[in-house]
């Protein structure tokens, strides 16, 4: 979905744009334009050097000479993942632990990885108990302990990290080096895109019927901020004939338009 270009920005995107302090958290729902507000405000601070981190480089374009856009995987890329570069792979496959851990059971073999995922996306230090699957917990017959697990799993990730060895890595492994090595970003950029809080609950992807629907649905999650729909009108259909309607399937560009559609 592209963005909406800002041209009469609203009063709570303007108060981004105008925004002055050390750290702000914007919570912006979806369609408010939250990449388009950070463009203003970038340009209206062409003096300050700025990262932007974002799930991939298709912003990259928008924004002005003063920012630098990066996911957080090419971050960690210059400093390790290039070391590693010959045996990343996309995933962390069960075939590998498992002639790694010499098993046949499938079980272990799925919560070893799991237990490696979970800690490559935790902010710990170590792989604890913590990061082993709820399953462990539960009353599946197993003939492995959570202990054990974690011991796998520490075995699998040094030899991960380790230069000279063949076991496969992944991107999130160089992350966690990354994360891992403490790095000070604040050295390179004086503003950092990822406090303050404000809100964004103005939305230009679907209008008020759509934005009804989805305020009642993240209330009944806690959000007591209000869903604003700016976008073209829309329509919810509710009486919808029981008999002799027939089964479709919709395909659609944008979310608005899954959404409207199912509803």
């Amino acid at each position: 979905m592209q963005e909406k270009i800002l041209i009469n920005p609203t009063p709570e995107q303007q108060d981004v744009i105008d925004w002055q302090g050390d750290k702000l958290v914007v919570n912006a729902f979806a369609g408010t334009g939250k990449t388009s507000n950070l463009v203003k405000y970038a340009e209206k601070h062409p003096d300050l050097r700025m990262l932007y981190i974002a799930f991939n480089r298709s912003a990259d374009e928008k924004f002005p000479a003063n920012v630098l856009c990066k996911t957080s995987h090419q971050l960690a890329w210059s400093g390790f993942g290039r070391n590693y570069a010959n045996r990343l792979t996309n995933s962390l496959r069960l075939f590998d632990i498992a002639n790694a851990t010499q098993s046949d059971d499938w079980l272990y073999v799925k919560t070893i990885q799991d237990t490696l995922k979970n800690f490559m996306c935790s902010v710990d230090n170590q792989i604890m108990l913590r990061h082993c699957p709820s399953i462990l917990m539960g009353e599946v017959k197993k003939s492995f302990t959570a202990n054990e697990v974690v011991r796998q799993s520490e075995q699998l990730w040094h030899r991960m990290i380790d230069l000279a060895d063949n076991f496969p890595v992944i991107h999130d492994m160089c992350l966690k080096l990354y994360q891992l090595s403490q790095p000070n970003l604040y050295h390179r950029f004086d503003v950092i895109f990822d406090a303050d809080r404000l809100w964004l609950t103005h939305s230009f992807s679907f209008g008020d019927c759509v934005a009804d629907i989805a305020h009642a649905l993240l209330a009944m999650n806690g959000e007591t901020h209000q869903v604003v729909g700016r976008g073209e009108k829309d329509e919810i259909f509710i009486n919808i004939p029981k008999q002799g309607f027939p089964q479709r399937s919709i395909l659609s560009r944008t979310v608005a338009g899954v959404i409207g559609s199912a509803l």
